[in-house]
């Protein structure tokens, strides 16, 4: 977030009147933002323009100046350029995205009315304070002339484009976004006018008085109601004492290298086990991995965890628990107790270990290897075990009387390089976004690595041209004033 106002603030000044410090503290702060928290950039990109608009109209041309457009276009340039070591991977590799994780846009009205009523961003008695400041601001705007009524006018301003443009082009992975992820900036700038005020304040007192008091004043209109009507953010209590056995538990049957799989049945697992995101809990408590995650938009193979949160609609117990095998689960951990009962009837899963009301299945394929491999392979007599040898490098010992084409249980990648025996063997990305590859018969090791592949390669050459120019102009232009204060020594 403050990344975000420096960028946004940074740039607004140098459209205005360019300086070196100005365009400086916007490619900073911007670059920050692109390798950090790339939506907020998007978010950006449409701020800035609505922001430039409501300027002109509101200040005129003083708003804006030509040379200080083509130095934000100068600025926008360097920072892409600098920050290419990470914007051109994800450029080129857009293919390596999950689905978009956000929630339905509301009408426009709904939502000003939750904010009104202070069901979002801030508490009731803040949303009167907000308002209050905005009018008084308004007020006094009308007065002068127009200075502060766009700060008054932004956040509404964005809110009712973002709106529009996701009702003219419908839900899209950038429609749906722009609303719901922009709103924490839209409120944030709502409380502008009233820190402007606040800072009138403390101008006119001034010294400490002053500082103390527009202090004070802040504080009680942002914290004091936050305290009175709201608890307070604190660490989330213990859950329930069976998650932290079932975490014991898992962490002495889980093989290394496998995964467990948490069903979900939200919300009422967060009154039935005492803690939001279970899943995420457990796999910190027990020391091993969960097929379960939190942001699918960071993979691929999405629907590899969704397949962790329970059995799609009308699927059969057995058939879910084959599905998790191939994705390398060894134990499925259970507190429904419908799924738990269809799965004491499954074939394929076997019950070993019950405190109420959790209930841990192992997964038992009878066909195929273990699913601690992460190997695909369904013939019984093939052999294959997993050593981990780094986070980002992994070796299977395999013996298969025949050759197979089969996945390994990791999100496909084009970094991923696979070796059989030291020789390179191809990857491809499977129908579900795993790893395909296809092994020969026999005693073999196949070997896994990741790494930087071609984009990642120009993205780090991008960016060390772009210091390197960068340094030179700042020598060069080093080096002229001295040359130029010594010649002015010299007469």
């Amino acid at each position: 977030m403050l990344l975000w106002c420096v960028a946004l603030g940074a740039i607004l000044r140098t459209a205005a009147g360019p300086t070196a410090g100005r365009v400086a503290a916007a490619v900073v702060a911007t670059v920050a933002l692109m390798v950090t928290h790339l939506l907020s950039v998007l978010v950006l990109a449409v701020m800035v323009p609505v922001a430039l608009g409501l300027r002109v109209a509101v200040r005129g041309r003083t708003a804006w100046r030509p040379c200080g457009l083509a130095a934000l276009g100068l600025a926008g340039g360097i920072g892409v350029a600098l920050a290419g070591w990470w914007l051109l991977p994800v450029i080129a590799h857009r293919d390596l995205r999950g689905p978009v994780a956000t929630w339905a846009v509301p009408p426009f009205g709904s939502r000003l009315a939750e904010l009104a009523r202070g069901e979002l961003l801030f508490e009731r008695w803040t949303v009167v304070a907000i308002v209050l400041g905005a009018l008084v601001v308004a007020g006094r705007s009308a007065r002068s002339g127009g200075h502060g009524m766009d700060l008054v006018l932004l956040p509404i301003a964005y809110l009712l484009l973002a709106h529009v443009v996701h009702w003219a082009f419908g839900p899209t992975d950038l429609t749906v976004q722009l609303p719901n992820r922009g709103l924490g900036y839209a409120g944030i700038l709502a409380t502008f006018p009233l820190a402007l005020l606040l800072g009138d304040l403390s101008r006119r007192l001034r010294g400490p008085t002053g500082l103390a008091v527009a202090t004070a004043a802040a504080v009680g209109i942002v914290l004091l109601p936050v305290g009175l009507l709201a608890r307070p953010a604190r660490q989330l209590p213990e859950p329930i004492p069976a998650m932290r056995q079932a975490a014991g538990e898992l962490a002495r049957v889980v093989p290394d290298g496998a995964r467990f799989a948490m069903a979900r049945d939200f919300p009422a697992e967060i009154v039935v086990l005492g803690i939001r995101e279970p899943a995420r809990w457990m796999a910190w408590a027990s020391g091993r991995d969960a097929l379960n995650v939190f942001n699918p938009e960071a993979s691929p193979a999405a629907g590899a965890s969704f397949t962790a949160d329970g059995p799609a609609e009308g699927e059969e117990a057995d058939r879910w628990v084959e599905r998790l095998a191939r994705l390398g689960v060894t134990h499925v951990v259970v507190h429904e107790p419908n799924l738990r009962a269809d799965l004491v009837d499954a074939p394929n899963a076997r019950l070993v270990w019950v405190r109420e009301p959790l209930t841990i299945f192992r997964v038992e394929v009878p066909e195929g290897t273990p699913p601690s491999s992460l190997l695909d392979v369904r013939d019984p007599a093939a052999i294959a075990t997993l050593e981990r040898l780094g986070p980002e490098h992994l070796r299977i010992e395999l013996s298969l009387p025949a050759p197979a084409t089969t996945s390994v249980a990791i999100s496909w990648s084009p970094k991923w390089r696979a070796r059989i025996d030291g020789d390179p063997v191809r990857l491809r990305p499977t129908s579900d976004g795993l790893l395909g590859v296809d092994l020969p018969g026999g005693e073999h090791h196949l070997e896994l690595r990741y790494g930087p592949d071609r984009w990642d390669r120009a993205g780090v050459g991008l960016s060390a041209v772009t210091v390197g120019a960068l340094g030179g102009v700042w020598a060069w232009r080093r080096s002229r004033r001295r040359a130029t204060s010594r010649r002015g020594k010299e007469v």
